[in-house]
C-alpha cells in the first residue's frame, strides 16, 4: 500500500506490478475486491471504432481533392475549410462536450456522438447539386467534428474504468491509434474508389497566350477557358491540364457515381457503429478493475481552474502541441506541400496512408513499453521528438528543392516523423492525466487538444506566408528543449 497527496485529496491504494502477466494482475485485482472483465476488450473496440470512423469521415475530401473540385465546383478554399471544420469544432465544444461525459456518463455521450456521426455522413449523400451540396457536406463535416471531441477525450475515461493499470496506457493507445488508422484508411480507400481526373490534351505550345501568368486556351475541342496547373510534356510538343472546368458530362457522371459510393459506405459504417453501440456499451463495469476508478474526481470547473493554474500541465501541454499535435494538424495539409514538390494525387495518397499506419504502430508499440517496464517515459518521449524533428525538417529541405526530391526519401522522412510524433499522443495524454489527478481524465485531455488546435491553428496560418515556414517548421526544437527541462512522473 502508498498513501498518495494530491493536494486536498489523499488516498491509499494498492500498487501494481506493471510486469505481472494478465492471469496474476487479475488475480489480484480480485483478491483487492476488484474486478477485469473479457468484455472491455469489446467495449474497447466499439470506441476504438467510433474514433476510427470519424477520422476517416473527417479525412474524406483531402485525399479526392481533385475529383472533388470537379465534381462540386469548388476550390482550394472549399477544400480547406471542410478540413479546418475538425479543429474549429474541437475548439468550440470541447469543454460542453467534456462536461456532459463528465455528467451523463461514457454511454450517453459516444450514443451522442456516433448519432452525430452518423446524420453528418447521411447529409452529405444528398445531392451533387453544387450549392445545396456545399451546404450539407459543410454541415456534415461540423457535426463529425464535433462527435470526433467524445473518442478523443473519452480514451483516457474508458481505460482508467475498465481496465487495470498495467493495462491502462495501452489501452489509450488502441483507441487514440484507431483514430490515426482511420485518418490512414481515407488515404487509401478514397483515391480506390475515385478515381483522378485525367489531364486532358489541349494542343501545340502556339496555341497558347500567356496572360498573368495563367495559360488561355485556344482550341477548336475546349471553349475558351483557364486551365489550372498546366505542365509540358518531356517533348515539349503537347500541353496536359486539370480544370475544374472541364465539363466532359461521362467524366463527371462517372465521378459523381465513384463519389456517391466512397459516401455511402461511409454512412453505411455509422449506422452499423451505432446500433451497436445502443444495443450495448455501458458507462462503466459493474465491479471497478482498480483503486483508481474508484477514487471521487474533482469538479469540472474545479478541475479546470487547477489544470489552468498548474506550471507542469502547461510544459506537458507545449510538449504535446509543439511536436506530436502539430504533425497531426499538418497530415491534413500534406497533399499540398506534396503537390507543390510534383508527387501525383494518389501517391500523396500513399505517403499519408503508411505514415499514419505507422503512426498507429507507433503508439501501441510505445504505450506497450511503458506498460511493461512501468517507467522510462521522459526519455522515451525525448529520444521520440529528437528524431521526429530530424526527419521532419529533412522532408522540409526536400519538398522544398533543397535536397533531391525522391519519392524514396519522402515516404522515409515523413514515415519516421510521424511514427515518432504519434506514438508519443496515448503516452503524453497519460502523463497529463497523472500529473493532474484527480482531475478527470476527460477535461484533462480536453484541455490539452484545445490548446493544441489553438496553436496548431496559429502554426499552419503562418505556414502561408512565404519564408516564414522554415521558422514554423523549427518548433519541435522548442517541444525538445520543454520536454527536457521537464521533471513529471517517472512511472
Amino acid at each position: 500500500m502508498a498513501n498518495i497527496d494530491h493536494g486536498d485529496v489523499r488516498t491509499s491504494v494498492q500498487l501494481e506490478d506493471p510486469l505481472l502477466s494478465v492471469n496474476e494482475t487479475n488475480r489480484r485485482t480480485a483478491f483487492n475486491g476488484f474486478k477485469v472483465y473479457k468484455r472491455r476488450w469489446y467495449v474497447l473496440s466499439l470506441l476504438s471504432f467510433a474514433g476510427f470512423m470519424n477520422y476517416a469521415n473527417w479525412n474524406t475530401w483531402d485525399p479526392i481533392e481533385k475529383s472533388a473540385k470537379l465534381v462540386y465546383r469548388w476550390d482550394n478554399a472549399d477544400i480547406a475549410l471542410l478540413e479546418n471544420w475538425g479543429l474549429i469544432t474541437l475548439l468550440v465544444g470541447t469543454t460542453a462536450l467534456t462536461w456532459l461525459m463528465d455528467h451523463k456518463g461514457l454511454r450517453f455521450s459516444v450514443i451522442l456522438a456516433i448519432t452525430m456521426m452518423m446524420v453528418g455522413a447521411g447529409l452529405r449523400c444528398i445531392t451533387f447539386e453544387p450549392k445545396v451540396a456545399r451546404v450539407l457536406v459543410n454541415l456534415g463535416q461540423i457535426l463529425n467534428g464535433f462527435a470526433g471531441v467524445i473518442p478523443m477525450t473519452g480514451a483516457p475515461v474508458l481505460s482508467v474504468t475498465w481496465f487495470p493499470s498495467n493495462q491502462r496506457r495501452t489501452a489509450t493507445a488502441i483507441i487514440t491509434t484507431s483514430q490515426f488508422i482511420g485518418f490512414a484508411t481515407s488515404f487509401l480507400i478514397g483515391p480506390g474508389i475515385v478515381h483522378e481526373p485525367p489531364k486532358i490534351p489541349i494542343g501545340p505550345p502556339h496555341q497558347l497566350i500567356n496572360s498573368d501568368n495563367k495559360l488561355t486556351v485556344i482550341n477548336p475541342n475546349f471553349s475558351h477557358s483557364i486551365l489550372e496547373n498546366s505542365e509540358l510534356n518531356s517533348d515539349f510538343n503537347i500541353i496536359f491540364a486539370n480544370s475544374k472546368n472541364n465539363s466532359d458530362p461521362l467524366q463527371i457522371e462517372s465521378l459523381k457515381r465513384e463519389i456517391s459510393l466512397l459516401l455511402w459506405l461511409e454512412f453505411g459504417a455509422c449506422i452499423l457503429l451505432f446500433v451497436l453501440i445502443v444495443a450495448y456499451f455501458p458507462s462503466r463495469p459493474p465491479t471497478p478493475p482498480s483503486a483508481a476508478s474508484t477514487t471521487l474526481r474533482t469538479d469540472f470547473k474545479l478541475g479546470m481552474l487547477k489544470c489552468i493554474k498548474s506550471r507542469n500541465f502547461w510544459l506537458i501541454t507545449m510538449v504535446f502541441s509543439l511536436n506530436p499535435g502539430f504533425m497531426i494538424s499538418y497530415l491534413s495539409v500534406l497533399s499540398v506541400d506534396l503537390e507543390n514538390a510534383g508527387v501525383h494525387q494518389s501517391t500523396s495518397g500513399w505517403v499519408g496512408f503508411f505514415a499514419t499506419l505507422g503512426g498507429a504502430t507507433g503508439g501501441l508499440l510505445f504505450a506497450r513499453i511503458t506498460d511493461m517496464r512501468g517507467g522510462g517515459m521522459k526519455q522515451l518521449l525525448l529520444i521520440a521528438s529528437v528524431i521526429s524533428t530530424a526527419a521532419f525538417y529533412i522532408f522540409t529541405m526536400v519538398t522544398k528543392g533543397f535536397f533531391p526530391q525522391y519519392i524514396s526519401i519522402i515516404y522515409i522522412t515523413v514515415i519516421i516523423s510521424v511514427v515518432c510524433s504519434d506514438g508519443m499522443v496515448p503516452i503524453l495524454f497519460e502523463v497529463g492525466a497523472e500529473l493532474m489527478y484527480p482531475v478527470s481524465e476527460d477535461v484533462v485531455v480536453g484541455l490539452m487538444l484545445v490548446i493544441q488546435n489553438l496553436l496548431a491553428m496559429i502554426i499552419l496560418l503562418v505556414m502561408m506566408i512565404p519564408h516564414w515556414c522554415w521558422l514554423v517548421r523549427l518548433d519541435s526544437f522548442g517541444g525538445i528543449c520543454i520536454l527536457y527541462s521537464f521533471d513529471g512522473p517517472r512511472s
